[in-house]
């Protein structure tokens, strides 16, 4: 469990517990709320969509409460579907994958989307 300390960047990492050898890791950051404005919050749109084989979308990101320079893209399942760097999904077979849109700047807010393919 993580418990919110004082703003700051900092890693956690993860072992198998019966592979103690193969771990990963993962950068993230505490961040202070300012007091007027809210936390920063990413959308992606659609929040959640069916396509079907073949099929193209085009996903759009919304930033609050900061500012990003430009977003990452990334389609979990690249067997399901494929995104460009500009957020156009192409759906490749069925099943399901989720649309990531992370900030390029740090720390990298990200927003996610669901993708059904059928």
């Amino acid at each position: 469990m993580l418990l919110a300390g004082q703003p700051g960047a900092f890693q956690v990492r993860a072992c198998a517990s019966n592979a103690p050898s193969i771990c990963g890791a993962v950068g993230a950051a505490i961040i202070a709320v300012p007091a007027t404005g809210g936390a920063p919050t990413v959308t992606v749109t659609p929040e959640a969509t069916t396509v079907s084989t073949g099929q193209m979308v085009e996903f759009m990101v919304t930033a609050s409460n900061f500012v990003a320079p430009g977003w990452t893209w990334l389609a979990l399942d690249n067997s399901t579907a494929t995104i460009t760097p500009a957020g156009l999904l192409t759906a490749r077979r069925a099943g399901v994958t989720v649309v990531v849109a992370c900030a390029t700047n740090q720390p990298h807010f990200c927003g996610s989307a669901q993708v059904r393919v059928q």
